[in-house]
């Protein structure tokens, strides 16, 4: 930096246009600007792929299958989520900007009857996370009488009313019923 910068100066005296102590500021300022940038560069975080098609050994409706054919899943499904025409299912492609994995979301919601539209009795959920290269469940949880309204709060965060400026994952729809 040392030969660098009498470089500078000497050419900078040469031509008269810049004096020693604007030019040694100027030089300190492109020389941090440099290093916050090569910094920047060197330790981006990983980004999920974009438009590239993404395809997986397991398929959306192959982890969907995967999860109805766990015991546990089958046995909850059985009991609490018996009738389809009042069933959402939705399978969801998560990648995890931190682990640089991506997961099958996979989540099965279901009122006992339809005519109970924010009912206090509330929703019998079943929600799953899949990997997608293996088929191996990752995460199983069920739950039953779920409010709408809890429902509702918990999209809206995942969304459009995060309380984080930076979201830890994204989100691609792939199916919704």
């Amino acid at each position: 930096m040392g030969i660098i910068w009498e470089k500078i100066k000497k050419y900078s005296k040469k031509f008269g246009r810049i004096n020693g102590d604007a030019m040694e500021l100027k030089v300190y300022i492109a020389a941090v600007f440099l290093i916050v940038a090569a910094t920047i560069m060197a330790i981006k975080p990983s980004q999920a792929p974009s438009g590239e098609r993404l395809e997986f050994a397991i398929t959306a409706e192959k982890a969907l299958e995967i999860v109805e054919n766990n015991e546990e899943a089958r046995v909850f499904i059985e009991e609490y989520l018996r009738n389809e025409s009042n069933r959402i299912t939705r399978i969801n492609l998560n990648y995890d900007i931190a682990s640089g994995n991506y997961t099958w979301k996979i989540e099965l919601v279901e009122r006992e009857c339809g005519c109970r539209f924010g009912s206090e009795e509330g929703l019998n959920m079943l929600r799953a996370e899949v990997d997608p290269t293996t088929g191996e469940i990752l995460k199983l949880e069920t739950q039953v009488g779920v409010k709408e309204e809890e429902v509702a709060r918990e999209r809206c965060m995942e969304g459009c009313h995060s309380e984080d400026e930076i979201r830890p994952t994204f989100t691609a729809n792939v199916s919704e019923g």
